[in-house]
């Protein structure tokens, strides 16, 4: 019999306990990230000083099979477990085993899979990288619906503190492997290290022990959410990692890694600004599924607050990111900067798509989701294949230009639905948008004058992130001074006081 998990969460939660709830993970998500990006980010420094651009890309191309496999494992079952109105014994037993059975299976084929995908790739050195990874898939699986559980009951507190430990002994470990001189070996011992001291902190976070109740009918049940949960989760993976095959089969291995290094820098500025908030938007919309009105307003506000942070992040990385890439990762990486240049004009589509699936999912559109993540992957494919002549920079253009096609249609998908507006949802974030525009205007100003006047990378680094923080402050005071004190107001709320719970 099942060990007693802790109490699965309210289907009745009170409007004031649930927006308390949703801040306080979000502040907990944004301790996480922040914790998280600030140690991957010296790691990654380090590693790509010691490592280079090859090994990046050998890893990048080959990892790919195991984060295809981990969502093929989970097959969707995460967010169902999540979104299901109630939870039993039978649901928990069904989803975990489920998820062990798939994760060794593919650990399996792995060893089967590894030397064609290579050939394919025509990266040998891909193949011996594949078979190992293939058997991270289980430990990871094994602590997959702890998580998910831990999660449910918004739980963020203790998964911040799991991924912390998690990331600084599997970084810890990686640095050693590659001071001893193993190469790109020291990423698959970072990512074995990092499973298997998450799974086991996922089990201490959710003390539940899987019993014997499981159900094939139960699991079909779950699949009619789950199936397009998968089928959307692989599309939005490959949305981002179909262009790393693309460019590594024809333009190499390394210009993989100059590339996903590229990616890298933008990634970690957007989810430590926008997936604080993205990520209590399944557990906090699906709450408001029958309450349209309310549903709107939290969708708006979660989005609004976001915005505040990752437009001008985003853009403002734009600008500085020759310093930037080079004073950090050194100059065998200049090749990054005009990437990561084109990459970081995605800030609004960022902004707006981290949140349009979420919705969705917590309406129980999971069919429209993949076909939206269907068209956004044909159109990746085919731009990117017309760009990938051209070199990396028209590669990453192709994607932007994706980006910009595709977003109106998830904004649409989600009026349709759900009567989200569109207009309203672009006035929600405009206040941050336009700040984010003058304040790139005066960093542009003050490069030009600044010019010939700071030789020292650092110094002038320091300057235009200190002229950036200060005009983005005062314009967004200008332009959104109402919105600013909400938010403000919200925050002081949350930190001198508890929530009526009635």
């Amino acid at each position: 019999m099942s060990t007693p998990p802790p109490a699965p969460p309210s289907d009745d939660v009170p409007i004031g306990t649930l927006k308390h709830k949703a801040f306080g993970s979000a502040i907990w998500t944004f301790v996480r990230l922040g914790t998280d990006q600030a140690f991957n980010f010296v790691l990654f420094a380090i590693l790509a000083r010691l490592l280079g651009p090859t090994a990046f890309g050998v890893f990048a191309l080959a990892y790919l099979y195991a984060e295809v496999g981990k969502i093929i494992t989970t097959a969707g079952l995460m967010d169902a477990l999540i979104r299901e109105p109630k939870i039993t014994d039978r649901i928990r037993d069904s989803v975990f085993w489920a998820n062990i059975g798939f994760a060794t299976i593919l650990a399996l084929a792995g060893l089967v899979l590894a030397d064609p995908i290579a050939r394919l790739l025509e990266v040998p050195a891909v193949a011996p990288l594949i078979k190992v990874l293939g058997f991270m898939l289980p430990i990871s699986a094994a602590g997959a619906s702890h998580m998910s559980l831990r999660l449910r009951e918004f739980g963020h507190k203790t998964v911040a503190l799991r991924s912390i430990v998690s990331g600084i002994v599997g970084g810890g470990a990686a640095l050693v492997a590659a001071y001893l001189g193993w190469g790109v070996w020291a990423f698959v011992v970072q990512r074995f290290v990092f499973e298997v001291v998450g799974t086991i902190l996922a089990w201490r976070a959710y003390p539940w022990i899987p019993g014997r109740q499981f159900s094939a009918h139960q699991l079909k049940a779950l699949f009619a959410f789950s199936s397009n949960m998968l089928i959307t989760q692989l599309l939005f993976m490959l949305l981002i990692r179909v262009q790393d095959v693309i460019v590594g089969k024809l333009i190499g291995s390394a210009a993989v890694g100059i590339y996903r290094t590229a990616w890298k820098m933008t990634e970690v500025i957007a989810q430590g600004t926008i997936q604080p908030f993205s990520t209590v938007a399944l557990p906090t919309l699906s709450r408001l599924q029958n309450d349209p009105a309310g549903f709107d307003v939290a969708y708006r506000r979660l989005i609004s607050t976001a915005a505040i942070f990752s437009l001008p992040a985003l853009t403002g990385f734009g600008l500085v990111a020759g310093d930037a890439i080079v004073l950090l990762f050194g100059p065998q990486w200049t090749a990054s900067v005009d990437v990561a240049r084109v990459i970081s004009c995605m800030a609004l589509p960022f902004t707006i798509g981290f949140f349009t699936s979420p919705a969705l999912a917590a309406l129980g559109r999971s069919a429209t989701i993949s076909k939206l993540a269907l068209v956004q992957v044909v159109l990746t494919v085919s731009l990117s294949l017309l760009a990938a002549p051209y070199g990396l920079v028209a590669v990453a253009g192709a994607y932007v230009v994706r980006a910009y096609v595709t977003t109106p249609l998830q904004m649409y998908a989600l009026q349709r639905v759900q009567g989200v507006s569109m207009l309203k949802t672009f006035k929600s974030i405009a206040a941050p948008f336009f700040a984010s525009l003058v304040m790139g205007a005066a960093v542009l100003i003050m490069q030009l004058i600044l010019r010939d006047r700071i030789n020292s990378p650092l110094l002038s680094l320091a300057v235009m992130v200190g002229v950036a923080a200060l005009v983005y402050a005062l314009a967004l005071l200008g332009f959104g001074g109402a919105q600013m004190r909400g938010q403000i107001g919200q925050i002081k709320g949350f930190l001198r006081r508890r929530p009526a719970t009635t």
